[in-house]
């Protein structure tokens, strides 16, 4: 039976209290999705030369097929009826897209929208150019019947007048009365609020529904308006007259999702600016297209996952004991707090793929990807299926402490989610080796980045690191003394570098990195303002180091840390309250060692440093390269960039970690483009298509137990693009493997040096 709104009114409250008429709408507030009308088993179709789209619109799972190999890839698992599952299992696998909401007791709550949307047929269908879009409304949808939810006194006595005197007393039993002047005699409290909630109160007053009306009630007084005349257009005018919230309001959200047809590749696209949620219940993941191309246990295959080079899961290994296989998508992100860390995870590239009975399909986070976190795992553990999918983070939050006289808290969250979009973009192969599979990916990045290519000379190289000086505690007249303790001048480096040469390393091949050679050493405090460290020699020493290595053509690059600052220090440009950046919480993004044995944050320690807001990490970038400019070289190494990476959540002026991703592509850019030569560290993907060098790429996976086999994905994707290394060699715990590991991934060698000997570090800080 078709439902109309007559009958039944989806309505979803405003985040906000009840604002007067004509204001804006709230940041949050969710929006009335219709209820699906359309004819029963109706199918939506999208097509170009290589694709076609075909959607069941009583279900919105879909069938994308290509049409060149006629193979056939489902949103869902078309196959469910030969295969068991129950319950939430279920319900997750008939579902394309999964929701995480809080609250602010942290209370983290997983909702599908099998069945709290698509079942309810709580959602519409439109077609756009392209493709698909699917509007979702998820949750405990409320339901109201056809009556004015408020309304001032001359309108509600429009409809008053027409009833009879039973009817009068029902509505004027279930509706609140708002009178300015009877209720400035009683309690100035109670005038305050309702001042609050209406101000055009003085001029009139008001009627608002009870929030606490039974259902029983609710039908009596839309019998009562619906006699005297009340009509659908006068809901709506009534309804957008002003903005509601009910105190009992459920946890619901409005998502939209792009279903997009590119060439040979198919892309979905959810607009952040279109997710709407309640400000009690904000969204802080969403799962898209959760089991896009999953494999039964019907099927053979791998899911390759970005650990490392490149992880394979096969599908059925048996490891139903493993947990999910997790990892975020470039590391933490230092803009939210972490009360304890017992295990770290990293992906330097947003991919994963599944290859399955002879084909393959490769998906990468786009727009986005700063926010995603890689999850995968296999069959047996509730259902039989094997997946690979992006969940993303949402809204970010903080605990806060209320009172000091108190240890109540509460969880507080970003006012709104940035104008920025989720995409991924689904490209499809016959090829089922990690190879093939790092093919299509290369292919992918040469197009997106013009100015990636393959090298027309591709060459192994030498990459050394020279430490200049560490900060120690010396007695100066018996009192103890933090200085720097030289450990390669300026001087030394460059004999250093000669040496390198005399022993037959050509110089075109050598990249060395100098850090720790301005503002105290390796412990450096801001970058904005560079001052040489006077045990390492004098300006004219490190011109002269500058100089050698530019008539002998040898890549020298300055190493600086700029995303963060180690100890804040009078006048050096760095200030903690104007330059910091903060939590949603307002505190100050301030990052301590962890300790090995508790796990916890030593916030005793004098060790810790600050994140900086990304707009001084861009200036104190541009003041560094000035400076090294003067000095005669315009190279540097990013000891940051590209490598950690996190967002400003100040509430006065946020940057989400995808704004200050595309800030410091931005920045890099505008140095490759002013003939600087870059070095990176680790080797995040947005970073790669601007470095000449990238050192410390990991070239072992985690060797997280879900995991059947590392392979070099990652570094078939690299190789002959840019210089790459694995971990110093003279570092690691064992040299034969990491000289292995980079003979094995194409990588060049990586050296740490220092001139003094090692044992001029055993009694300070830096023993590793």
């Amino acid at each position: 039976m078709k439902k109309t709104l007559s009958s039944l009114l989806v309505m979803l409250f405003a985040s906000l209290a009840l604002v007067g008429c004509g204001e804006t709408e709230s940041k949050h507030s969710v929006t009335e999705t219709r209820v699906y009308e359309e004819a029963a088993g109706k199918t939506y179709t999208a097509s170009n030369e290589s694709l076609e789209l075909n959607m069941n619109g009583d279900t919105t799972t879909f069938s994308l097929k290509n049409k060149k190999t006629g193979e056939v890839w489902y949103s869902n698992p078309s196959d469910m009826t030969k295969h068991s599952a129950e319950g939430k299992n279920k319900n997750n696998l008939q579902s394309t897209l999964l929701v995480q909401y809080s609250n602010k007791t942290d209370t983290r709550v997983d909702i599908d929208n099998y069945s709290k949307s698509i079942k309810n047929k709580n959602y519409t269908i439109e077609k756009v150019d392209g493709g698909l879009k699917v509007n979702y409304t998820i949750g405990e949808v409320s339901k109201i019947y056809k009556c004015p939810p408020v309304a001032t006194e001359s309108r509600m006595n429009e409809f008053l007048n027409k009833m009879d005197k039973n009817s009068q007393k029902l509505i004027k039993r279930n509706y609140v009365y708002y009178n300015y002047e009877e209720m400035d005699e009683s309690d100035d409290e109670d005038l305050d609020t309702a001042l609050a909630l209406f101000p055009d109160l003085e001029k009139e007053p008001v009627y608002m529904l009870r929030e606490n009306i039974t259902d029983s009630f609710a039908k009596q007084v839309e019998e009562a308006f619906d006699n005297v005349g009340y009509t659908d257009e006068d809901y709506a005018k009534d309804d957008a007259a002003f903005d509601i919230q009910l105190q009992n309001e459920k946890p619901v959200f409005n998502v939209s999702v792009y279903y997009l047809l590119d060439g040979d590749d198919f892309v979905v696209r959810v607009p952040m600016k279109e997710i709407k949620y309640r400000s009690t219940y904000p969204i802080v993941e969403l799962t898209v297209l959760p089991y896009m191309g999953a494999g039964s246990t019907d099927d053979t295959g791998f899911i390759m996952v970005p650990d490392g080079t490149g992880g394979i899961i096969n599908f059925n290994n048996g490891k139903t004991g493993q947990q999910t296989y997790t990892s975020d998508m470039y590391g933490w992100d230092y803009g939210v707090s972490r009360q304890m860390v017992v295990d770290e995870t990293k992906s330097d590239y947003p991919v994963f793929a599944i290859a399955r009975n002879g084909s393959s399909m490769l998906c990468t986070a786009e727009e986005g990807s700063a926010y995603s976190i890689v999850r995968a795992d296999i069959s047996g553990k509730g259902d039989d299926y094997n997946y690979g999918r992006f969940a993303y983070d949402l809204v970010h939050g903080e605990t806060m402490d209320i009172t000091t006289k108190s240890d109540t808290t509460v969880r507080v969250y970003e006012e709104n989610l940035p104008d920025e979009n989720i995409t991924q973009r689904y490209m499809f192969s016959q090829g089922v080796d990690y190879a093939q599979l790092a093919s299509v990916y290369r292919s992918y990045l040469f197009e997106k980045y013009p100015n990636l290519k393959k090298k027309e000379e591709s060459k192994m190289t030498m990459n050394v690191e020279m430490l200049g000086a560490v900060d120690n505690i010396e007695h100066v007249l018996g009192y103890p003394v933090t200085k720097a303790q030289a450990l390669t001048t300026y001087k030394q480096a460059q004999e250093m570098l000669n040496k390198l040469l005399e022993s037959g390393i050509s110089a075109t091949n050598l990249n060395a990195k100098y850090s720790g050679w301005f503002n105290g050493g390796v412990k450096q405090t801001s970058a904005k303002k560079v001052k040489l460290v006077g045990r390492l020699g004098s300006k004219s020493d490190l011109t002269d180091l500058t100089a050698f290595a530019k008539n002998k053509q040898i890549s020298l690059f300055m190493d600086g840390s700029f995303n963060y600052v180690l100890n804040d220090k009078t006048l050096d440009g760095f200030t903690q309250n104007r330059d910091a950046a903060k939590y949603a919480s307002r505190e100050i993004a301030e990052i301590y060692k962890i300790w090995p044995v508790t796990f916890k944050p030593d916030e005793d320690s004098d060790d810790s440093y600050y994140l900086t807001k990304p707009s001084y990490a861009k200036e104190s970038l541009e003041s560094f390269v000035e400076t090294i400019t003067d000095y005669g070289t315009k190279n540097v190494s990013l000891q940051d960039y590209g490598d950690k990476l996190g967002g400003d959540y100040n509430p006065k002026n946020p940057v989400s970690r995808e704004a200050n991703m595309n800030m410091q592509v931005q920045s890099m850019s505008n140095l490759q483009t002013n003939g600087s030569k870059i070095m990176i560290n680790e080797g995040n993907m947005y970073a790669v298509p601007y470095a000449d060098v990238v050192t410390g790429i990991n070239l072992e996976s985690k060797k997280v137990n879900l995991i059947d086999e590392t392979v070099p994905f990652y570094t078939i994707v690299l190789h002959g693009v840019v210089d790459y290394t694995g971990d110093a060699i003279n570092l690691a715990e064992d040299n034969t493997t990491n000289i292995l590991k980079s003979a094995e991934n194409g990588a060049s060698l990586y050296y740490v040096f220092m001139n003094e000997p090692t044992s001029a570090l055993q009694k300070g800080f830096y023993t590793q």
